[in-house]
């Protein structure tokens, strides 16, 4: 609300911000991640139970279509996103791999895409983006190191530090968001 006046800013608030709270999904595990897609017409979700939930928004209601069960995690699902075609989803955990599954469809795909990072004790991907064409996917690591993921080779190809060290035994600084700079990129 930066340079509005104390009148501009109560009819924004009033006309534009909620000031009713209604309960649109119910669970019983905690919801670390929750994002729309481009569109708006899809709502994922997924939550301490290992499990990503994907909700069609498109009639003023949250509607499941899809619930998935997550592989190889750890304490949580630490990130997701969607693909530039809404076709398919990313997720990472507590492990040295990403997983990508399809959003719809009659079957169902669910793909480890390994990032090979070095022998770490406990590894995780905290940050996952899509390349704007869909070809690549990045990956910000509890390592400090950013990782890149190519599809079409279905291998990790690039992998580099941030060069940020803590003073903890490992030295290693935990890259919590990553993104591509363009749609070049």
């Amino acid at each position: 609300f930066g340079g509005f006046s104390p009148a501009k800013k109560a009819t924004v608030a009033s006309r534009y911000l909620p000031t009713k709270l209604r309960c649109s999904v119910k669970g019983d595990s905690k919801t670390y991640c929750g994002i729309f897609s481009r569109k708006g017409d899809v709502y994922m979700a997924a939550s301490q139970d290992q499990h990503i939930r994907l909700y069609d928004v498109t009639a003023n209601r949250f509607t499941l279509f899809k619930d998935i069960q997550a592989r190889d995690v750890g304490w949580t699902i630490s990130d997701t996103d969607y693909s530039p075609d809404q076709n398919y989803l990313i997720y990472s955990s507590w492990c040295d791999s990403i997983y990508l599954c399809n959003i719809r469809g009659g079957h169902d795909t669910h793909v480890p895409l390994f990032l090979r990072p070095p022998s770490v004790m406990h590894f995780c991907p905290f940050s996952i983006r899509f390349s704007f064409d869909n070809q690549e996917i990045l990956a910000g690591g509890n390592d400090g190191f950013v990782y890149v993921y190519n599809r079409a080779r279905n291998d990790r190809t690039v992998r580099f530090s941030t060069g940020v060290t803590t003073s903890d035994e490992t030295g290693a600084c935990d890259i919590n968001a990553v993104a591509f700079a363009d749609e070049s990129s």
